[in-house]
């Protein structure tokens, strides 16, 4: 892909998918900078056991080797992955977000491995638990959502009812704008103004 005189070159990095890929920014032949998304993580690689633990060494060792294909760019060029600190799709997570690839090969423990076995080893020997909704989410989103037809019913709220939710443990979430919310709201709720990224900022904050 040609961005202006940069081009965007994929590359196949199996290991925390199938079809995992990663992305060479190069300037003419000099490459400036890999996205390498799950594969190469700043002091770490991503884990391989999210399609099911049955396939998590299989998996690994394609992780090998598609580290070892990044490790070849020139030490300069700048690592941008998609995961980072606080991932559960890294194994195990780092603080950092980006890096070089001079500094993963001085610095991450998973590319100074001295051979294969020793690199799975190392990586499945790091993965730590994960939420249980990875293990279905992938089919979740393969069968999309479901079709509503006509306006859901909601069933009204009063005062004394949301009183009952929120000692119960429930969150309140208040999607007014933000000026209407510093005038005034329940004590506890959640600002959240309604708006384009509300879904994502839902999933940070709660």
């Amino acid at each position: 892909m040609d961005l202006g005189g940069l081009v965007l070159r994929a590359w196949a990095t199996p290991g925390h998918t199938d079809e995992h890929l990663a992305f060479l920014l190069l300037d003419g032949d000099r490459p400036l900078g890999v996205f390498t998304g799950g594969s190469l993580l700043v002091g770490s690689a991503a884990r391989t056991d999210l399609l099911g633990a049955e396939r998590a060494e299989e998996l690994a060792r394609a992780q090998y080797a598609s580290l070892r294909r990044l490790s070849t760019l020139p030490e300069e060029v700048a690592v941008w992955p998609t995961h980072g600190a606080g991932s559960f799709c890294s194994a195990p997570a780092a603080a950092k977000r980006t890096s070089t690839i001079g500094e993963q090969k001085a610095s991450n423990p998973l590319l100074a491995a001295p051979d294969e076995d020793t690199f799975v080893k190392q990586l499945l020997g790091s993965l730590g638990s994960y939420p249980t909704y990875f293990s279905w989410l992938a089919e979740a989103n393969r069968r999309g959502p479901k079709v509503v037809v006509g306006d859901p019913a909601l069933a009204p709220l009063d005062a004394a009812r949301v009183r009952a939710l929120l000692a119960d443990g429930a969150q309140l979430v208040d999607v007014r704008p933000v000026v209407d919310f510093a005038a005034g709201h329940v004590p506890g709720a959640v600002s959240i103004p309604l708006r384009p990224q509300f879904a994502t900022w839902l999933g940070w904050l709660l």
